[in-house]
């Protein structure tokens, strides 16, 4: 039989998509967890609002413990981040299909229950 080894490590970066449903978790709880636990960069994708939020931690990542102010990119502006500081993308490129799809979108009442 394998034995199986538990890796237990933090990612630089965590990237949450927002719905309705979710959204106080997200920019609430979530966020204090990853600050917590030294993940260095969280961002907040809303695709209703067309945003990403970017939070980086200040100082050392196991130090500060504290989230910068957030730097919030719309369309119009470039994706980037010290992450991958080589790459750069348009963030109206990372919402393109968000608004096809609420074109095509069955209203919210004329989805189908779990249930169902």
């Amino acid at each position: 039989m394998a034995a199986y080894r538990v890796f237990e490590v933090v990612p630089n970066l965590v990237i949450e998509v927002i719905s309705p449903s979710n959204t106080d978790r997200d920019l609430v709880d979530k966020l204090d967890i990853h600050r917590r636990n030294g993940v260095r960069h969280y961002w907040i994708v809303d695709p209703r609002a067309g945003a990403i939020n970017q939070r980086a931690l200040l100082g050392e990542a196991y130090v500060a413990r504290a989230y910068g102010a957030p730097i919030t990119l719309r369309e119009g502006e470039p994706l980037t981040s010290p992450l991958f500081p080589d790459i750069a993308t348009p963030v109206a490129r990372i919402f393109r299909n968000v608004r096809e799809r609420k074109r095509n979108a069955r209203p919210h009442y004329a989805r189908r229950s779990p249930e169902s």
